[in-house]
């Protein structure tokens, strides 16, 4: 057990005044190094360069303390990637966004000729109570990212862990990572001698977009109606597959008869509440889960 999991755990003794001046205490049982057992990787979503490519991962691991501080680690490394990406080499012969020499992928890297950064990052899935802290580079030469997962309170012991590692391509074409584990909480890079819980996946970018359908979701409104028109937008590369909308690309919409200007903004996925404001030019729509409410013609 490293220092730093000894700090970050606290032990709780219970004692007890018996007669006659007797005393004696009881030690609950202590937070542990935990190890992971198995990864698995749930469905991946479409994969666009400049965005980060969050992949679901269910790690199976006994997280037996019941107040917590159970700890592992997770590491994430691109294995394989397009000729040209930064993730090809090690982040220190590529740069930072701001044009400093490159310092790891948990920061971002950007390769010679590109103006889009490589990145991977870890974080908890929204339906975990743990905690992921400590994130720094891995290895030598800083070439994967890792963090460390603690468990929290519970009351009954726990068999599993659920994170999502999200990886930015940033040239287009077919990418490999590998996520690996570790008792503890010091980060290191997969060991087959150790046997480290671990698992690869892949992903391919999709094309560029080349078309984009709406399809009305809800009855049409009047002109001028401030609940306007729900729409669906559906966007295809030129194979038909479905693609994403890429950094800085926008979509225009307008009117192909009539007076009058057409508007819309988008829609959160959870709530259904508007995401930006009402403009007849709009971006980001894959992270909008592709929803948005059109508003009929102003003059």
């Amino acid at each position: 057990m490293s220092t730093k999991t000894t700090l970050k755990r606290i032990a709780l003794v219970a004692v007890s005044a018996l007669g006659f001046g007797l005393m004696t205490s009881i030690a609950p049982a202590s937070a542990v190094d935990a190890t992971p057992t198995a990864l698995t990787v749930g469905t991946l979503p479409t994969a666009q360069v400049g965005v980060a490519h969050a992949a679901p991962i269910t790690i199976s691991v006994p997280l037996p303390t019941l107040a917590g501080s159970d700890s592992f680690t997770v590491t994430a490394r691109v294995t394989s990637s397009p000729v040209g990406s930064a993730f090809r080499d090690l982040p220190a012969k590529g740069l930072t966004a701001a044009g400093a020499t490159g310092v790891s992928f948990g920061g971002g890297i950007v390769a010679s000729g590109s103006q889009v950064e490589a990145k991977i990052a870890i974080a908890k899935a929204s339906t975990d109570t743990g905690i992921i802290d400590d994130c720094k580079a891995v290895g030598t030469g800083s070439v994967a990212w890792g963090c460390d997962y603690t468990s929290a309170s519970r009351t009954s012991a726990g068999t599993s862990a659920s994170v999502v590692v999200s990886v930015t391509p940033d040239i287009a074409g077919a990418y490999t990572v590998l996520v690996s584990t570790n008792a503890g909480s010091t980060q290191a890079l997969y060991s087959a001698a150790t046997n480290d819980a671990n698992v690869s996946y892949s992903f391919t970018t999709a094309s560029a977009v080349a078309s984009v359908t709406l399809a009305g979701v809800t009855p049409a409104s009047l002109a001028g109606n401030s609940n306007g028109q729900i729409f669906k937008a559906t966007i295809k590369d030129s194979t038909g597959a479905v693609a994403q909308l890429a950094p800085n690309e926008t979509i225009t919409f307008s009117k192909t008869s009539g007076a009058g200007t057409v508007t819309m903004v988008g829609l959160s996925a959870t709530d259904g509440s508007d995401v930006g404001t009402s403009s007849n030019i709009y971006g980001n729509l894959s992270k909008l889960h592709k929803w948005c409410r059109l508003f009929p013609f102003h003059q």
